[in-house]
């Protein structure tokens, strides 16, 4: 059985803590410089002052935390010293210095005793990512974001693939840590065979346009628009990575895609597929070919290519004529 790991002290130095608030031990604080001018309130100018002292972020990140608090009790800018004994004096005579002039407000200056730095955290954050990488690699589709409390120092993984064998495993590799772990996007499924789901009909008599047009397919990757978008709208459009990709896909299919969560924001999107739906394919009664062989003739057209991403507004069928029409518009909202 995983042994729970170590409770940290509140407050392991020689410091008396003046107040316990939120689970810190405040150290030190400033007194009231007494002058009848109102000091400036800008808890952002204060940070500046504070990072003035250390003379450098870095310096500051490894000499404990920085952070904003909003609310009471002690709003304000909370400072943590790991090692309070290197700066705890000298930081609080510098910025009751300032606070004496009237830069900083005396009452929203906390001190308190931080078990970890800011870049303790930031290394731990990394190591606990490489790890979540390595079991990664085992799956197709994953997605995963790693980031660690700075009130507690537990990390946490926001993932759509650990089972609860990978989990342990991830655990048992930081026993000094617990791992909190949190179920993002669209899970990977077990089998393999369930990322691409094909239809019960390869076709339908109804016209509806939803889901997302596949424009491009690569051997692991394909690129899809929203199918019925609007002109004058911007539509959704996505490169989707997706191991593969070439063996089970094919442009003109319509789709729906679930992703992984994580996402590039830029225009198109770029994210991981985890699912992979096809709908059916509109063929009209009397129609010889199916939307799917219309869109893979339209993609074909000089008119369709790149540089604007492009997608299909409207598509139909006349009988009469025996004739598809199609509207396209491109990303800049322009008829083509």
């Amino acid at each position: 059985m995983q042994e729970e790991p170590p409770e940290i002290e509140m407050n392991p130095t020689e410091f008396e803590t003046i107040e316990e608030v939120d689970g810190k031990a405040v150290i030190g604080e400033l007194e009231d410089p007494g002058t009848d001018s109102e000091p400036s309130t800008d808890t952002v100018e204060t940070t500046i002052v504070v990072e003035d002292y250390f003379e450098s972020y870095e310096a500051m990140e490894r000499a404990g935390l920085l952070f904003i608090k909003h609310e009471e009790p002690r709003k304000g800018v909370w400072i943590g010293l790991h090692h309070p004994e290197d700066h705890l004096d000298a930081l609080t005579a510098y910025l009751q210095e300032k606070a004496d002039e009237g830069k900083i407000p005396y009452n929203r200056v906390h001190i308190y005793y931080a078990p970890f730095t800011q870049k303790d955290l930031a290394d731990r954050t990394r190591l606990v990512a490489d790890e979540v990488s390595r079991i990664a690699s085992k799956y197709e589709g994953t997605g995963f974001e790693v980031s660690t409390d700075f009130h507690t120092g537990e990390p946490i993984v926001t993932h759509n693939f650990l089972n609860e064998d990978d989990k342990a495993e991830l655990q048992v590799a930081f026993p000094q840590y617990k791992i909190n772990f949190e179920n993002g996007g669209t899970q990977v499924p077990e089998k393999e065979s369930d990322r691409v789901l094909e239809p019960d009909s390869p076709v339908t008599d109804n016209p509806e346009l939803s889901g997302q047009y596949i424009f491009e397919v690569e051997e692991d990757a394909f690129s899809t628009a929203e199918a019925g978008a609007i002109a004058g709208e911007q539509f959704d459009a996505t490169d989707w990575s997706f191991k593969g990709a070439a063996e089970q896909l094919k442009v003109g299919q319509r789709v729906e895609v679930d992703g992984t969560g994580f996402s590039l924001t830029s225009y198109p999107e770029q994210s991981g597929a985890v699912i992979v739906k096809i709908l059916p394919s509109y063929q009209p009664q009397d129609a010889d070919k199916t939307e799917e062989q219309i869109v893979q003739e339209l993609v074909q057209m000089n008119s369709f290519r790149k540089p604007n991403i492009k997608t299909i507004s409207e598509l139909t069928y006349v009988q009469a004529a025996d004739k598809w029409t199609a509207s396209v518009i491109n990303s800049e909202n322009d008829q083509v």
